[in-house]
């Protein structure tokens, strides 16, 4: 989904992802990442609109697919430094079989024709991902000539009678396991890593000088921002009934008060609010690197972190 047509169009994917199809993110602007990167483009804000106008938050993290497929280093080291993208996204999603059903339009070409072209493409490769295009993104007045919905009809039919499945990508289990979102580390402004401490309490301190098991925290992705952490002990992170505002690993699922609003910081930092509208924050409470929810309007740097993810 280009998220400029998301905002055209409201409520339009959201009906596609309740007929159960896997919707996934193909920029808002349909940009080429790498000369928009370079001319000083954010590639990060082109994910983050399009995530927020995304409709199928069960699905996280979203699938991605870049334009063009044009993929560099510089891209995803742009992304993957960004705490909701490196998160919420998984890519990028290339192809194998492309028939060419945009330039099959654009040039008046009968659908039996494409999907003959399609169908030589598929027995060549036995398996794998298909590219084909409802809309052309770039030349809108090309939309009125779009006949992918005919060949698709054509094109599915042929491929059941010779036994192919036509399948959802997360359904494939070695792309769903690496598309999980990644355990990570949080570094507080001191340089310590927040650590569970072992115990009955399973309270967080800022004093982790490396990201062990310890320090681990399973991220759990809520949509509109929000993020959950399980601690190594099996529990979330949670402000529920602490007399002291302290944070800890006591609770068996995500509630209110395990819900964290995320807030990107400048250099790369981050951010967390919790339910009761503090901020997390170190350097506060009856210990100096205890992990509290500070009330605040807006976080002091003792409250940002940058985050590690565990490969």
């Amino acid at each position: 989904m280009v998220g400029r047509n998301l905002q055209q169009h409201p409520g339009t994917a959201a009906k596609i992802a309740a007929l159960g199809h896997q919707v996934g993110a193909h920029t808002y602007d349909h940009l080429q990442l790498e000369a928009y990167r370079a001319k000083g483009g954010d590639v990060v804000r082109q994910m983050a609109l399009t995530s927020n106008l995304m409709p199928n938050n069960a699905d996280l993290p979203y699938y991605f697919r870049p334009p063009y497929g044009a993929w560099t280093s510089d891209v995803a080291a742009a992304m993957n430094a960004d705490f909701l993208v490196h998160l919420g996204f998984f890519g990028p999603i290339d192809w194998d079989c492309d028939g060419g059903d945009w330039a099959a339009w654009r040039d008046g070409k009968d659908p039996l024709l494409t999907a003959a072209n399609y169908e030589a493409e598929i027995d060549r490769h036995g398996k794998g991902i298909v590219l084909m295009h409802d809309s052309s993104a770039d030349a809108g007045h090309l939309r009125d000539k779009n006949r992918t919905l005919a060949l698709t009809r054509i094109l599915v039919p042929r491929l059941k009678q010779k036994g192919f499945e036509v399948i959802r990508l997360d359904t494939v289990a070695e792309i769903a396991l690496k598309a999980a979102p990644p355990a990570i580390a949080l570094c507080s402004a001191n340089g310590r890593y927040l650590s569970l401490q072992q115990g009955e309490d399973g309270q967080l301190f800022a004093n982790g000088i490396d990201h062990g098991q310890s320090e681990k925290l399973k991220t759990v992705l809520l949509g509109s921002n929000r993020v959950a952490f399980r601690a190594s002990n099996g529990k979330y992170l949670s402000l529920k009934m602490s007399p002291s505002k302290s944070v800890s690993a006591v609770a068996d699922k995500i509630g209110d008060w395990e819900t964290f609003d995320v807030m990107p910081w400048p250099d790369g930092r981050v951010a967390f609010r919790a339910f009761s509208g503090g901020f997390l924050s170190v350097g506060l409470g009856p210990s100096p690197e205890l992990l509290v929810g500070e009330l605040t309007e807006y976080p002091a740097r003792s409250g940002t972190f940058s985050f590690f993810a565990y490969s």
